[in-house]
């Protein structure tokens, strides 16, 4: 469970997909429904200030995992709209086992208490807040060498500190931020099968313990003092109950420090047994009296008690001795000094003399080298001088015949083929074997052609029926995978001869597919829900979704980390040699225009482009289609300016060419 805005309490229980709220805290307060994410269960729930995380499980055996297996973290809003995905890294494989305790910490890192199989073994997860894995806790050698690490929950203090309880070592881990032992709570602080904790307003620490398995079959909870800026825990920072055997009272004599006090009974209350001692109060007192009036005061081991005033003896007694040491060491001291000082000053006079003899010889050395040297100056700078003079005119000859080596070279056409195509064509892209392939606007066949004596020959190789054809992409296995008007379905083509089959890939419904990109490891489909295109509405979805080659959804790119939209209407997508993510999205539709947007490999958004001042002065910058170079550049069709923008990975403007093109 989780404190969430507004004062409520959102909390999951077991086999259920739904997370409850409860908003009074009365004998009469009614549980309601904050949100179903259905049909996957709800685990672990933490919120923040903006948003809540849940993890979440499918309804199978929780081990051994399945291919099918769905573990990871969902994030939505308050207003319920699903924000991003935690549940694969970018190399597709799982970030969970079981997500069974979340919370963040200060740096918006995401910590997740991990159960790695039935036993409840597991770990500690910790993710940046792109969702990247940062670092892995699988418990200390110092601590985990007779059991695994057993984690239940996990709290992060205002400094960044982690807490996480261990039940079968009785222990609860302090980790710093970057995933490192600081110090721990064991059975010598008085904690046994911890299972839960909090920090409550005041900063105290609150430790809920398991019944189960413990000496008194009683659950506890214990408090600790308020949580310190430092990065150790005192021994009398917790507040502790421990057997009177290793107590006495203060002052009390050798004899009496060994007797059997198990009967001594309370001087407050007859009819309770000492079982404590306090060392605020330097009283012997029964668990009523902690109850009462005595539970924020520090408990200390009488041991350690009667060890400190037998060592402030023994100091009394050897004090003198140390007191005329100290007389001795000073006057040794100040011998010593007056020798220091007297060789101190033959050093320095010696260093006078030696200054003299260095200076001299030092001048007569440079008075030797610039006889030798400057002469051998004046020769080489006449010589670079000739060679500079020299390289000029060859530049300027190499000029005159070349032009500038400087000049950026021009675009040419180098030839034009012509076809019996009447409309624009709109997408091409080429296969193995040099297959060449096509489709125009405002048709939904699929063709391949041939350059052949200034003339570009098309076959007919594939029809889909249903609407015009919107992106196409050369995936694996040399097969063509596309998208069409208002349809959730992912076409493929394996063959490319007449009469080829098309199938389907996979269905991304109930939202429309736009465009479409295919690397060696993933899908990534750019999607619009099925409303009107603009303007954009509260519930409009318009983002990428990634897909493996099984089909697994493995990410969704719609929200930045401060839940604005990425993406207004994802056209063409590309990646780029550094991982970047690189999108046609337009931004308006009377008259059309849009912009290049580029995110980082987890969807961070890195920068954005919308035309340039020198060539998008009459008409607004209207892209239709970009690729990418093997240097990194991206080049950009914009159709209504009928020129081609070469960018820099950096999204600044290289250089542009004025031409009738859609696409590249």
């Amino acid at each position: 469970m989780t404190k969430a805005q507004d004062n409520k309490l959102f909390f999951t229980v077991v086999k259920s997909s739904e997370v409850k709220c409860l908003s009074t805290f009365t004998l009469d307060s009614k549980t309601e429904t904050f949100i179903s994410i259905s049909p996957v269960h709800a685990r672990g729930i933490h919120a923040t200030n903006k948003n809540i995380l849940i993890g979440f499980r499918d309804n199978g055996e929780r081990f051994p995992l399945q291919e099918k297996s769905r573990r990871g973290i969902f994030v939505y809003d308050y207003n319920c709209r699903h924000m991003r995905t935690y549940e694969y890294d970018t190399n597709n494989h799982r970030l969970f086992s079981l997500p069974e305790a979340i919370t963040t910490n200060i740096n918006e890192d995401i910590c997740v208490i991990d159960k790695t199989n039935n036993t409840r073994e597991g770990r500690v997860v910790v993710l940046g807040k792109y969702g990247n894995v940062k670092w892995i806790y699988n418990g200390h050698a110092s601590i985990n060498s007779k059991n695994n690490l057993n984690p239940w929950d996990l709290v992060t203090t205002s400094k960044g500190l982690i807490l996480v309880t261990d039940r079968n070592s009785n222990t609860v881990h302090m980790l710093s931020m970057e995933g490192c032992l600081v110090t721990s709570l064991n059975e010598t602080h008085g904690t046994e099968r911890p299972l839960c904790l909090n920090i409550d307003q005041k900063g105290q620490l609150q430790i809920g313990c398991s019944s189960i398995g413990t000496k008194s079959g009683l659950a506890k909870l214990h408090t600790a003092c308020k949580v310190k800026t430092n990065t150790k825990i005192k021994k009398t920072e917790v507040h502790q109950v421990l057997d009177l055997k290793e107590f006495s009272n203060l002052g009390a004599s050798e004899i009496i420090r060994h007797l059997d006090l198990k009967n001594i009974q309370c001087s407050m209350h007859n009819a309770e047994q000492c079982i404590i001692y306090f060392e605020d109060c330097k009283l012997l007192l029964c668990a009523v009296c902690l109850l009462e009036s005595h539970r924020t005061h520090n408990l200390t081991k009488i041991n350690e008690v009667y060890d400190m005033k037998e060592l402030d003896s023994k100091l009394c007694e050897k004090l003198p001795f140390y007191t005329d040491l100290e007389k001795e060491l000073k006057k040794i001291k100040s011998v010593e000094n007056d020798q220091y000082n007297e060789i101190k000053q033959r050093i320095l006079k010696k260093e006078s003399e030696l200054k003299e003899v260095i200076t001299k010889e030092r001048e007569n050395l440079i008075t030797e080298v610039d006889r030798l040297c400057l002469p051998r100056e004046k020769t080489l700078n006449k010589q670079l001088k000739d060679i500079v003079e020299k390289n000029t005119r060859i530049l300027e000859d190499t000029t005159e015949v070349f032009g500038s080596i400087l000049t950026v070279p021009e675009c040419k056409i180098t030839e034009t083929f012509t076809s019996e195509i009447q409309d624009s064509i709109y997408n091409i892209k080429t296969l193995e074997n040099n297959t060449n392939i096509l489709c125009t606007s405002k048709k939904s066949t699929i063709k391949s052609f041939e350059l052949k004596d200034s003339k570009c020959i098309t076959t007919s190789i594939a029809n889909d029926t249903e609407e015009d054809i919107i992106d196409m992409t050369k995936a694996q296995d040399n097969k063509l995978l596309f998208t069409v008007v208002a349809s959730s379905e992912i076409k493929c083509l394996s063959t490319f001869k007449p009469d080829s089959k098309i199938e389907t890939f996979t269905s991304i419904s109930p939202l429309n597919a736009r465009g479409i990109y295919a690397t060696n490891k993933n899908i990534l489909i750019g999607f619009r829900d099925s409303g009107k295109v603009f303007p954009l509405r509260e519930e409009s979805r318009r983002g990428i979704l990634v897909y493996d080659y099984t089909c697994r959804h493995m990410r969704t790119y719609e929200y930045d980390t401060n839940n604005q939209r990425l993406l207004s209407f994802p056209g063409a997508l590309k990646t780029n040699i550094n991982e970047d993510i690189c999108v046609i999205d337009l931004t308006n539709n009377t008259p059309w225009e849009g912009r290049v947007v580029v995110l980082g490999k987890h969807g961070n958004l890195k920068w954005t482009y919308n035309g340039h001042p020198s060539i998008n002065t009459k008409n607004f910058f209207n892209p239709f289609n970009l690729l990418t170079t093997s240097k990194g550049l991206i080049i950009v069709s914009d159709r209504d300016s009928t020129a081609v923008h070469l960018l820099s990975m950096e999204g600044c403007l290289v250089w542009m060419k004025s031409m009738v093109l859609i696409d590249l």
